[in-house]
């Protein structure tokens, strides 16, 4: 989920869906087990029984089922502070990375090349 997660720095809050009525929305990210791995991706795309996730780093998408979903992420913890995923600012991320898929094959790049020249 990197960009919006750090990897080893930052702390997802996951509340979990077992058992609860949730109505699952294009932004929300969610924790599902897929190949015997749990994964973190933002959804895409809700339609019917089937949800189009992508994790916010990926350009290509994933189809799974609702059954597959074990939690929604309610917030993140970056150094010591919780971001609730309700707030403004994560709306906005969501809005502009989540569903622009353009925006974020041209974001990823960037993040791709500033990657290289800081690792030189």
């Amino acid at each position: 989920m990197f960009p919006a997660l750090k990897p080893d720095c930052d702390i997802a809050v996951i509340e979990l869906l077992k058992g609860a009525t949730y109505k699952l929305k294009k932004g929300d990210v969610i924790l599902y087990e897929a190949r015997g791995k749990r994964v973190l991706h933002r959804i895409i795309r809700v339609k019917d029984s089937l949800i189009v996730v992508a994790g916010d780093h990926n350009i290509t998408t994933e189809i799974i089922m609702h059954d597959q979903v074990l939690g929604i992420m309610k917030a993140v913890i970056r150094n010591g502070v919780k971001r609730d995923c309700d707030g403004i600012h994560e709306k906005l991320y969501s809005f502009l990375w989540g569903r622009r898929v353009l925006i974020r094959r041209i974001c990823a790049r960037w993040i791709n090349k500033l990657k290289h020249v800081c690792q030189s």
